[in-house]
């Protein structure tokens, strides 16, 4: 390589780092050895020798001397995950302004259709299928078929450029389906916007008279762990994330993070619909939740003319039902749920989330559970008749051992004088083996949750659980002995989050791709309320 071929290439590949923090220097020595010093690890450098497949088999060269792959950094000082790119594997771009003749390996030559990008993905690599920025994509992805090369090198289904997440928009046949049969480890989507256009009242096919039904978002089926949905917002199925198998960890290491799910709907006759919710999981052994935001899921409002898509005890915001396992549930946004906020039905960890607004907070049951350092608010009716009275708070059924601590819970909206802020039930629609249940209620501060014919807001109804209570501040419309002195008592929701909660939510719904404003998080609105209402020094 001579002086002014060297000196090209080295300026080609500035310009392509324009806009990068941090300086990268390309070394070339006599014999054409090529060095990268990168400090941030966002340049690799693919020599063009043969890649052995993860199976054993060898893939063919690429028809070019050597590439520079730029990591995409959209978020990553935000904390968002950049996944790295193994040698072997490869970048597929996709466009609206692409051709299906190019061969999608640089953002200058990507293709054009999402089916044109699936068939160069390759099974085990670590491929990444990357989305160009605020562009529109028709069409779900079908069967997904395409594993990564480990928990390091995952497939990633994502995003290339600056702006708002890709829109991937279907038309009655889901997102991505993961079939029964089939088994797919280590796979991430990050930074995607999904919605199907029928069911969307606000788009041109939307038709309250021709729904499809049973449109899903994911529906993971078949067997896979490590498995990471991260940054993406999903909208409007009847389901928005179903991750279900038969087996008891057949479905392993599932992470959902800064996620926005909202908007599942469904007719309130299961007959004609089924149920709806946010997410649900079934034999799925690790599922973490975490700093995502869970809205509206399983019901829309009347004013959207949708017969029969009222709020249901049958759905929910997060149904995680009793053959999972190792649950965690931590610091999200859980809102405005047909009925339950969360369902954490085999027991797990519920940190720091804030529940506002649903019919029911959660509740948890079975197995050894931590509910500590929520915040739950204004729950409220699921509708207008006497059977549809709610306003609970959080639930315990047996556990093996329970602790509900340093919890807020505040302002009952909710009709159901019965309903309590704690309340420790037997259970109800299914059994556990739970032979001495224990429940440690402590440090935990009830506010304006009043049940008439209880001695407090802490209602125990199963007799046989062993229950231990100290600490808790009751104030006086929740049968506390005396009216505590908080810091600024009668603080609201509404004042928490700057004058109006649902605007305050709308804009958490609309958090920008690989952005993570602090003052819309569940982090932001609990603290303003925990230190409301702790008790003012003497």
């Amino acid at each position: 390589m001579n002086g002014k071929t060297m000196g090209l290439w080295t300026a080609a590949i500035l310009a392509m780092l324009v806009g990068w923090v941090g300086a990268v220097t390309i070394e070339v020595d006599d014999r054409g050895g090529v060095t990268v010093h990168d400090p941030g690890g966002r340049v690799t450098l693919v020599r063009d020798t043969a890649s052995a497949d993860p199976s054993g088999h060898t893939a063919q060269p690429e028809t070019r001397a050597a590439r520079i792959d730029v990591e995409p950094a959209v978020g990553a000082d935000a904390g968002f995950t950049a996944w790295p790119l193994h040698p072997a594997a490869r970048r597929i771009h996709v466009a609206n302004a692409g051709d299906d003749r190019h061969n999608g390996l640089t953002p200058q030559t990507p293709v054009r259709t999402l089916r044109r990008g699936l068939g160069l993905l390759r099974n085990g690599f670590g491929d990444q299928l990357l989305l160009r920025a605020g562009d529109t994509f028709q069409g779900g992805l079908g069967d997904w078929r395409w594993s990564g090369r480990d928990a390091q090198h995952p497939a990633v289904l994502g995003v290339y450029g600056d702006g708002d997440r890709p829109r991937i928009v279907t038309h009655g046949e889901g997102f991505l389906i993961v079939s029964h049969r089939r088994r797919v480890d280590y796979v991430a989507f990050q930074g995607l916007h999904v919605f199907p256009a029928r069911r969307m009242s606000w788009h041109p096919a939307f038709d309250p008279d021709d729904l499809p039904y049973r449109e899903a978002g994911v529906w993971w089926m078949g067997r896979g762990r490590h498995i990471t949905l991260e940054d993406c917002k999903i909208q409007g199925y009847q389901n928005n994330l179903v991750f279900q198998n038969n087996e008891i960890g057949g479905i392993a290491d599932l992470t959902i993070r800064r996620c926005i799910v909202a908007d599942s709907y469904t007719h309130r006759d299961g007959k004609i619909g089924g149920h709806s919710t946010g997410l649900f999981t079934m034999g799925v052994d690790g599922v973490r939740v975490e700093e995502s935001v869970f809205d509206h899921n399983g019901w829309a409002p009347a004013e959207v003319g949708i017969a029969g898509a009222s709020r249901t005890m049958f759905n929910h915001n997060l149904y995680l039902e009793q053959t999972s396992r190792n649950l965690t549930v931590s610091n999200n946004v859980i809102t405005r749920g047909a009925s339950f906020g969360l369902q954490l039905r085999p027991g797990g960890e519920a940190t720091g989330n804030l529940f506002a607004r649903n019919a029911l907070g959660m509740y948890f049951a079975w197995h050894p559970s931590r509910v500590v350092g929520n915040v739950v608010a204004e729950s409220v009716d699921h509708g207008d008749r006497p059977d549809e009275r709610r306003g609970y708070g959080i639930i315990a059924w047996p556990c093996e051992d329970g602790l509900v601590a340093e919890n807020l819970i505040l302002h009952k909206r909710g009709n159901a004088g019965w309903a309590g802020a704690i309340e420790v039930a037997d259970f109800h629609g299914w059994k556990a083996d739970v032979a001495e249940p224990r429940l440690t209620i402590r440090d935990n501060t009830i506010v304006d949750w009043p049940v008439p014919g209880e001695p407090d807001a802490i209602v125990v109804r199963h007799g046989d659980t062993e229950v231990r209570a100290s600490g808790n501040v009751l104030d006086a419309a929740s049968g506390g002995a005396a009216e505590p002195a908080f810091v600024r008592p009668g603080f609201t929701l509404d004042d928490a989050a700057g004058g109006s909660f649902e605007a305050w939510l709308e804009r958490a719904r609309s958090r920008p791709r690989g952005t993570w404003p602090g003052e819309l998080t569940a982090a932001a609105i609990n603290a303003e309320l925990l230190d409301a209402y702790r008790a003012t020094a003497d």
